[in-house]
């Protein structure tokens, strides 16, 4: 347990399964209390609370959907009344509609918007008051790689990815210096989002990554841990790329 980091409070979203649980994870490892969030994935959600709990690790489970702002509100009240503080968010939450232009709904896509990117700006803006009793506050906010390329058929994942990095620039200056801001993009992590992709095999997606590989969960965990640690202390305004060489094509 590394010394900078006991008695901290990260909450992370969507941090039930995937880039989230390694995160949950990892945190935990690193001397966090860990604030739970999570949306459906209450079967999974579950058993990463026995796991904690076998672990001795101070934890919090919240099932919120954080495109609400009254859902968001109670949440943020609870981990006030429980933790009295919080130092870390780990922006994670995401929902997908494969959709392009010609077939996507409304309904679709502001139901993917308000999960993806509505849903951090609103965590960020009611946990504020928490956030400024920490003397080293740490915001990390998860986007794509595919921000950078296009992908038509996920334009509403695309579009919101893309707005979470303006979101987390404008909050990098905003709240300097009380607080430090960054982007993390991955690339193809094996996750279950992942799995259910069917655009392009999974061999061609390999070709295009130099270090010849599908990443991995626990290796964007290890990012946001450094990021959310005095290690990064002078890092803000960043997108870190977590993709293996992906970005370089």
């Amino acid at each position: 347990m590394r010394k900078d980091l006991i008695r901290k409070v990260a909450l992370v979203t969507g941090g039930a399964v995937g880039i989230g649980r390694a995160t949950v994870r990892r945190l935990a490892q690193d001397g966090f209390s860990v604030v739970v969030n999570f949306r459906s994935s209450k079967r999974e959600a579950d058993s990463l609370r026995r796991e904690l709990e076998s672990l001795g690790i101070e934890s919090a489970f919240m099932q919120a959907d954080i495109s609400k702002e009254s859902a968001v509100k109670q949440m943020i009240a609870v981990i006030g009344k429980r933790f009295g503080r919080l130092d870390t968010i780990v922006h994670n939450a995401g929902i997908n509609a494969p959709e392009g232009i010609r077939s996507v709904s409304v309904e679709n896509f502001d139901a993917v918007l308000g999960t993806n990117l509505r849903g951090p700006m609103l965590v960020t803006k009611y946990a504020l008051p928490l956030l400024m009793k920490s003397s080293s506050v740490s915001l990390v906010f998860i986007s794509t790689i595919n921000v950078f390329r296009g992908s038509p058929e996920k334009l509403a994942y695309m579009t919101s990815k893309a707005g979470i990095i303006g979101l987390a620039r404008s909050l990098a200056i905003d709240l300097a210096p009380r607080a430090r801001v960054n982007v993390i993009v991955p690339g193809s992590i094996d996750t279950e989002m992942f799995r259910r992709l069917k655009s392009e095999p999974v061999s061609s997606r390999i070709k295009k990554i130099p270090l010849g590989r599908i990443g991995q969960p626990e290796e964007v965990a290890n990012v946001v841990a450094f990021l959310a640690s005095e290690e990064s202390s002078y890092v803000t305004g960043q997108c870190i790329h977590v993709n293996g060489g992906a970005f370089l094509g």
